[in-house]
C-alpha cells in the first residue's frame, strides 16, 4: 500500500474507515499529529492512536480485542504495512500483554483480600466511631487546650491509647492516674 505521509482529516478517516467526526475529535484532544497547515501527519498520528485509543471500546458486533476489526486494529496494520515503523505496534502489544498480567494480578489481590483481610472492615469501623468521637468533643478539646496545664495532654493520652494500643476505658483511667498524677 502506498501510504501518504501527510494528507486531510476526511482523507485520514477514509484511511482508517471511521467517521470524520472521529478524526476531528483526536485533532482538538491532541491524539494526532497535525503540520502547521492542519494537515495530518499519517504515521506519527497512526501512532498516537494505537497508543490512546481504548481497546475495549469498537469492533464488530461488540467483540472486543486484538483482530476485532476495529480502529486499534486498522493502525496496527497500517503501521506494520509501512515497514519500518512496525515497531510501536509490537510496543503496544507488549503494553497490551502486560495490562492483562497486572489485571489478572489485581483480581487476585482483590479476591486475597476478601477471603483473608476481613478484620481489616472492623477496624475500619472503630477507626470512624473514634474520629466521630473526636469531633463530638472538639468543644473539650479545645477548652483543654485553652486551660493550659496537663488537660490536653490527657486527652490525647487517651486518644492515643485507643488507637495504638486498644485499650478500655478503665485500663486507660488507671494508665492515666499513674502516668499525670503521681507528680
Amino acid at each position: 500500500m502506498n501510504m501518504p505521509k501527510e494528507c486531510t482529516k476526511s482523507e485520514f478517516a477514509r484511511l482508517l474507515g471511521v467517521d470524520p467526526a472521529n478524526v476531528s475529535r483526536w485533532a482538538t484532544s491532541q491524539r494526532l499529529e497535525l503540520n502547521p497547515k492542519g494537515r495530518v501527519i499519517v504515521l506519527p498520528s497512526l501512532t498516537r492512536l494505537l497508543a490512546t485509543l481504548d481497546p475495549g471500546r469498537g469492533g464488530r458486533a461488540g467483540k472486543r480485542g486484538p483482530g476485532d476489526g476495529g480502529t486499534i486494529d486498522t493502525c496496527r496494520r497500517l503501521l506494520e504495512q509501512a515497514g519500518a515503523n512496525a515497531q510501536p505496534a509490537a510496543g503496544v502489544a507488549d503494553l497490551e500483554a502486560q495490562l492483562v498480567e497486572v489485571s489478572g494480578q489485581l483480581a487476585h489481590e482483590r479476591e486475597w483480600r476478601k477471603a483473608n483481610c476481613y478484620h481489616h472492615d472492623e477496624e475500619a469501623k472503630l477507626r470512624c466511631q473514634l474520629l466521630d468521637a473526636m469531633a463530638a468533643q472538639w468543644g473539650e478539646l479545645t477548652a483543654a487546650r485553652e486551660a493550659g496545664g496537663d488537660a490536653f495532654d490527657r486527652i490525647m493520652y487517651r486518644i492515643e491509647c485507643r488507637i495504638y494500643l486498644g485499650l478500655s476505658d478503665e485500663v486507660i483511667a488507671t494508665e492515666e492516674a499513674l502516668m499525670f498524677d503521681d507528680e
